[in-house]
């Protein structure tokens, strides 16, 4: 009976640490859904900084929201000159025609369709790519 008392305390402090890690271990991509897009774009000559509209903003976080984050080293280049902030978050968008962004030190994918409408949003500012 003693032995069981015992247990369950220790179980329980054991899974505190390790549910911890797991929630402090985000492996997703998850942009708050009230915050705006601000796009900068500075290359070649082009400074651009503006701020999308709510329509961009919606469809760049359907695009990049509950995407899985990993770590690598794509031969993509990525800066945070050619990116959408949200908040305090750079998606820096892959300066070739690579179908991957960069969070951090982290990445995700986007289908070459998603891909496509990025640039657009790019070009309707004055943005090009590819920009290496």
């Amino acid at each position: 009976m003693i032995k069981n008392t015992y247990i369950v305390p220790v179980v329980l402090l054991l899974m505190i640490p390790f549910m911890m890690f797991l929630s402090a271990c985000n492996n997703t991509t998850n942009i708050s859904t009230d915050s705006i897009g601000q796009l900068n774009y500075n290359y070649n000559n082009k400074h651009i900084s503006v701020t999308l509209t709510n329509s961009e903003s919606n469809t760049i976080k359907d695009m990049f929201n509950n995407k899985k984050l990993y770590f690598d080293e794509p031969s993509c280049g990525f800066d945070k000159n050619i990116s959408i902030k949200f908040e305090n978050d750079y998606y820096c968008i892959a300066c070739d025609s690579c179908g991957v962004v960069k969070i951090g030190d982290k990445y995700f994918n986007i289908s070459n369709s998603d891909r496509s409408k990025i640039e657009e949003i790019f070009r309707k500012y004055g943005g090009n790519f590819p920009c290496v």
